[in-house]
């Protein structure tokens, strides 16, 4: 049987959110899965990320596309 294939796709604004998607990645791989780790691109403005007090995007993680949906 093939390995099943995971999209975690995740919105994190203070990085709790971002946390979690990775455990959750750590553990699909853990039992086999082919695992691909995306973020959803930000829509707020970085002058009220600011006053939010939000935290960097992870530059490392790509943003999804619709083409990584399919």
């Amino acid at each position: 049987m093939a390995s099943p294939k995971i999209a975690v796709i995740y919105y994190s604004m203070y990085g709790h959110i971002r946390g979690m998607a990775h455990a959750a990645v750590e553990g699909a791989k853990a039992k086999g899965a082919t695992v691909t780790l995306l973020q959803f691109a930000e829509t707020l403005p970085q002058e009220v990320i600011a006053k939010m007090h939000g935290g960097p995007k992870d530059e490392s993680v790509p943003i999804v596309k619709p083409n990584d949906l399919t």
